[in-house]
């Protein structure tokens, strides 16, 4: 009998147990002894350190609604919601005006996402995916493009010292295949270059000047010499080709590419130059300029060539500000269809130290 009792008051104390689990359901501990519930400060219900004042209501540690009379405190010790523990102060200046998610002008981000740097678009918080070439701070990281971590790896991001980004800098496309060993090209044709009239003059000896521009490539002539290859450019370029009929046109030129690059990076630039040989130009301000991102950084001077191609490198360090930097060569000699030649155009990044 006695075991029998002791079973019997294990049983019942089993199931005042459990009734008492059911009564607590959503208070912090249970107890055979009862439920406790968090001690809570009616005056600071959000815990967050600053203060309500006047009579509030709040849950006590029954679980029953009850109110208490919160007395003055100065008010930098005041909250303006004692139930959001995200805001004492900013409650009207807590907002998500763009709608994502993300809010901005809170104390605190406790229970809510934040803060959001730019909550006017939504496309920017800091749960965003970090676009790298947009020039935008897409996930409010601090950095922005390539300076952001996420970016390491992206190809548009990684500086490599041996990837040549001009396209068809030693001139070898299109392939000249006239008798006469040189023709003319327009930018469908050269393989990434674009190519623009630099000279004013619209018309000559009665004919008006093509408005597409053309860039001549010369392949053998006079047993000229390329620096490279086969092929090279000539500056002060021809309206009609091998086949047409005029002679000492206006026909200098611009040629420019748009080549990556990444914004506060280094570059090399370099270009082989030669003269027209057998031409001298009458202009002693005549030259080839050079320009990057739309600034001229360099203007070589030319005169006279000699019988036969005389080849000078030139080479330049600049840095990108952008993800693509135009640059360009333009003739500034005599407009009379000769002009100085140009081959093995190369970009290169410089990686960082």
């Amino acid at each position: 009998m006695k075991e029998r009792g002791s079973k019997s008051r294990n049983l019942g104390s089993g199931i005042l147990f459990f009734i008492l689990l059911l009564a607590c359901a959503g208070t912090t501990t249970t107890t055979q002894k009862g439920c406790t519930r968090p001690k809570i400060n009616p005056c600071d219900q959000d815990m967050d350190g600053f203060k309500a004042i006047g009579w509030v209501s709040y849950i006590n540690a029954k679980g029953k609604t009850a109110k208490a009379y919160c007395p003055q405190v100065p008010v930098a010790q005041r909250d303006c919601n004692d139930l959001d523990p995200n805001n004492w102060i900013s409650c009207s200046g807590c907002k998500d005006f763009d709608g994502d998610g993300y809010f901005t002008g809170c104390d605190a981000y406790v229970t809510i996402k934040g803060p959001d740097c730019n909550d006017a678009d939504a496309a920017i918080n800091p749960g965003a995916t970090e676009i790298c070439n947009n020039g935008k701070d897409d996930n409010c990281s601090g950095t922005m493009d390539c300076d952001d971590s996420s970016c390491s790896a992206n190809p548009i991001c990684i500086c490599d010292a041996n990837q040549e980004l001009v396209s068809n800098g030693g001139f070898e496309t299109s392939v000249v295949t006239s008798s006469k060993q040189w023709d003319i090209f327009d930018d469908s044709q050269l393989g990434g270059w674009n190519v623009a009239w630099a000279s004013d003059e619209p018309s000559f000896q009665g004919y008006d000047r093509p408005a597409t521009a053309y860039l001549e490539l010369q392949r053998g002539v006079n047993g000229w010499l390329p620096e490279e290859g086969e092929q090279y450019a000539e500056m002060d370029a021809d309206w009609d080709g091998p086949s047409g009929s005029l002679n000492n046109e206006p026909a200098n030129v611009a040629i420019s590419q748009n080549i990556q690059t990444i914004p506060g990076r280094n570059y090399t630039v370099s270009f082989y130059f030669s003269p027209r040989p057998t031409y001298c130009d009458p202009n002693p301000d005549a030259a080839l300029e050079l320009s990057w991102n739309g600034e001229v950084k360099d203007e070589v001077p030319y005169s006279c060539g000699g019988d036969n191609t005389v080849w000078a490198q030139f080479s330049y360090s600049f840095v990108a500000n952008s993800f693509s930097t135009p640059v360009q060569f333009t003739d500034k000699g005599t407009p009379d269809s000769f002009g100085p030649f140009l081959d093995n155009v190369s970009v290169k990044c410089v990686p960082n130290p």
